[in-house]
Order: C-alpha cells, then structure tokens, then sequence
C-alpha cells in the first residue's frame, strides 16, 4: 500500500481521497436504509399497505432506488459531488506544484 501512494501524483491522490469521501457517504446510506430491516415489505408508505414478508435485498432495493431518484434530482447535489472531488484533486494538484524537483 505504501508503494501505491508513492507512485502517484498530488492529483490523483487527492483524486482518489474524493472518490474515497464519495464511496464512503454511499455505504452511510445504504447502512441507513438497512438499519430499518424488519423481515417485512410495505409500500412507500408502509402504513397505508399491507405487510409482507421479504429478503433483504427486496427491502433495500426500492427504498435505495428511491433515495437516489431523490438525491440525484436536486441540482445541488451535483454541485457537492463537484465539490467533494474537485476540492482534494486540486490541493494535491498545488502540493505537488510546491515540492521542489
């Protein structure tokens, strides 16, 4: 692991390190959505249908695609994933301008 990181550039490092934040706010949600797991299915309102008996996975899917339809909608959104990769891409990016050759 050691050899890895010394062999990369100060972008990609930082490039790497955004990707790491974005990969990690993802597993958040999906730990989220899966702290809810009951054994049973309802509908989008859970209250208003009957309930079912379901796998994980029938748990999570939907419920998953619908954070996601919803994040993904709002234009801001789009502006923190530009944020949260184009922020540490560039301080490796000056950090490497800075070393001396």
């Amino acid at each position: 692991m050691k050899v890895f990181w010394k062999t990369r550039k100060g972008w990609q490092k930082g490039f790497l390190i955004g990707v790491s934040i974005l990969v990690l706010g993802i597993l958040y949600i999906l730990f989220e959505i899966g702290r809810g797991y009951n054994g049973v299915c309802g509908g989008l309102l859970p209250f208003l249908s009957g309930s079912n008996p379901c796998t994980f996975f029938e748990y999570i899917w939907p419920h998953l695609n619908f954070t996601f339809a919803v994040i993904t909608s709002v234009q801001t959104f789009w502006i923190g994933v530009a944020v949260i990769l184009l922020v540490p891409t560039l301080i490796g990016y000056i950090i490497d301008k800075k070393k001396p050759t």
